[in-house]
């Protein structure tokens, strides 16, 4: 009498198509980024977003005063004495930036602030940047752009240019 003992294929499938899902898994976090990743791009997007908000309004201030506005405290006022005529970016009522409290303004020079903080991640590749929920300033500031090589303080140097009005 011959016993012959047959391989159960099913099971050995099985484990190896769970193992395939594990490794894909495993490896889509690696390449990717966990949630992690996915918080600290969204934190450091709209600190940049703040900061454009902050470098808008100083340009607005800086437009009809003909002066860069000495802090964030001094921006506020501006924004709030501004002229009835300034339409456009200036014409929007300006909200205290989330992250205000986070970032440093100082006055450079006659025409350019400082806006410092902190960023969670050094500037992501091309094409993996986070959505902004809220609506952008209108203005644009190509010195925001300059890439963080690093996580960490990172300071924008922005220079200001009068609004047309």
């Amino acid at each position: 009498m011959r016993l012959t003992k047959k391989l159960d294929l099913g099971a050995i499938i099985a484990g190896l198509s769970a193992l395939v899902v594990v490794g894909a898994v495993v490896a889509g976090l690696i390449a990717v980024g966990g949630p992690g990743d996915a918080r600290a791009l969204r934190l450091d997007a709209l600190m940049l977003r703040d900061m454009q908000s902050i470098a808008t309004a100083a340009e607005c201030v800086y437009t009809f005063k003909n002066k860069v506005p000495a802090s964030t405290e001094e921006i506020r006022t501006g924004m709030a004495q501004r002229p009835s005529n300034m339409v456009g970016t200036c014409d929007q009522l300006y909200r205290r930036p989330r992250n205000e409290a986070a970032i440093a303004y100082s006055v450079e020079n006659a025409d350019h602030i400082r806006l410092c903080a902190t960023f969670q991640r050094a500037t992501p590749p091309e094409g993996q940047t986070a959505p902004i929920p809220y609506d952008s300033p209108v203005t644009d500031f190509p010195e925001l752009q300059e890439p963080r090589n690093a996580a960490g303080r990172h300071c924008y140097v922005v220079h200001l240019q009068k609004v047309a009005t």
